[in-house]
Order: C-alpha cells, then structure tokens, then sequence
C-alpha cells in the first residue's frame, strides 16, 4: 500500500493531512509517488495525523515490499 490509498482508506485529503500533520502537501505528494521516502519524524506526524500507531504505517507502507 502506498500513503495514498492509505489515506483515502480512512477519508482523508491530502491537504488535511498536511494541515493535521504539519508536513507540507507537496512532500506528502512525493511521499504517496513513492519519490521520498519519510524520516522516522515524519513517519511519527503522519501517523499520529492518520490517528494509528508509527509501526501500523509503517506495516501498511511495506506490505507490498519483498524484502
């Protein structure tokens, strides 16, 4: 899953989420395109915006990954 579909899982815009979590909807945007990859800080302001724990992101974010 990318920050995308799990965003628009639970309803969420994009700018609301910037707004929430103070990143700014272009760096969300490189984030969702897979461009970036998130700091273990922004990881922590998405998910507390996303109201879930940083490991349950960080699982849906790598669920798709071979590893």
């Amino acid at each position: 899953m990318d920050l995308k579909e799990i965003r628009e899982e639970i309803g969420m815009s994009r700018y609301r989420l910037a707004k929430i979590s103070g990143i700014s909807p272009t760096s969300i945007k490189n984030i969702e395109n897979r461009l970036n990859s998130p700091t273990l800080n922004t990881i922590i302001k998405l998910s507390d915006a996303m109201e879930m724990k940083p490991e349950e992101l960080v699982a849906k974010l790598t669920e798709d990954l071979d590893f």
